[in-house]
């Protein structure tokens, strides 16, 4: 099914794991639903059917969900599979091996044109990055009258475009102060990073950070962790721990017994 794009064969499976392909395709949706699939309805298991419609946000979402499950990754990039009784079976997706691609899944009809969801592996600044992308809707022309060579093609040029413009940078050094621990008794001390956090992206991409407050107990020694952070740069979602940058002495007596 995923290596030469056999219909038939998700049909088959869809009736092996639901009974129909009916009841298969109600799973379908509600898995899309789950994924937050909004502009995507299935109407068969294979996609061939005019009624099921999806969008390339919606097809990149799923993407790369499913290529954090170790065999579909490992399938996907299978240039070609001997199978039983078929035999020797090769990969429609004829970009693979080229620019790093390794995945994932081709698509075309007259309706729906050439559409293509591809995975590449590339190196950004020695550090490993992975580089997903989708196409939908290639229409044949003139020059290049196969839908499926073309969405190939558009998907080959717009991967140096993408993976050129990938930087590798440390937004967070490990000691930098992104919280302050307040007490009612004494000046509190700053929360650092105990970590440093280095992602892969564009340049502009929105960075937050969000520190989630909670109770200490009266004394704090120095380098004690004390809250986490949550810094997120694009979709990616990191989390590290703060440290108290100095200790915190609980209160003396007479400020207790002043404030009882």
């Amino acid at each position: 099914m995923l290596i030469p794009s056999g219909n038939n064969i998700a049909a088959l499976l869809a009736g092996w794991d639901a009974g129909s392909q009916a009841a298969f395709v109600t799973k379908m949706n509600a898995q899309a639903r789950v994924l937050g699939m909004g502009g995507t309805c299935y109407a068969d298991a294979s996609g061939v059917d005019a009624a099921t419609v999806s969008t390339a946000a919606d097809q990149f979402r799923l993407a790369v969900r499913a290529l954090a499950v170790p065999a579909f990754g490992q399938m996907v990039a299978m240039a070609q599979v001997r199978l039983p009784a078929a035999g020797l079976a090769y990969n429609v997706d004829s970009a693979l091996g080229h620019d790093g691609i390794d995945g994932v899944k081709t698509g075309s009809s007259a309706q729906a044109g050439g559409c293509l969801v591809f995975s590449a592996s590339h190196q950004v600044a020695g550090s490993p990055a992975t580089i997903v992308g989708v196409v939908l809707g290639v229409l044949p022309t003139a020059a290049q009258p196969s839908e499926l060579a073309g969405v190939i093609a558009a998907s080959e040029n717009l991967l140096p475009s993408v993976s050129g413009s990938l930087e590798h940078v440390q937004i967070v050094k490990p000691g930098t102060v992104l919280g302050r621990v307040h007490t009612a008794w004494a000046a509190g001390p700053d929360a650092i990073a105990a970590s440093g956090i280095s992602v892969t992206g564009w340049p502009g991409m929105p960075v937050t950070v969000q520190v989630t407050p909670r109770p200490l107990p009266p004394a704090v020694r120095r380098g004690q962790p004390i809250v986490s952070a949550t810094i997120t740069v694009g979709s990616e979602v990191a989390r590290i721990m703060l440290d108290a940058g100095r200790a915190v002495t609980p209160p003396f007596l007479r400020w207790r017994l002043t404030r009882l």
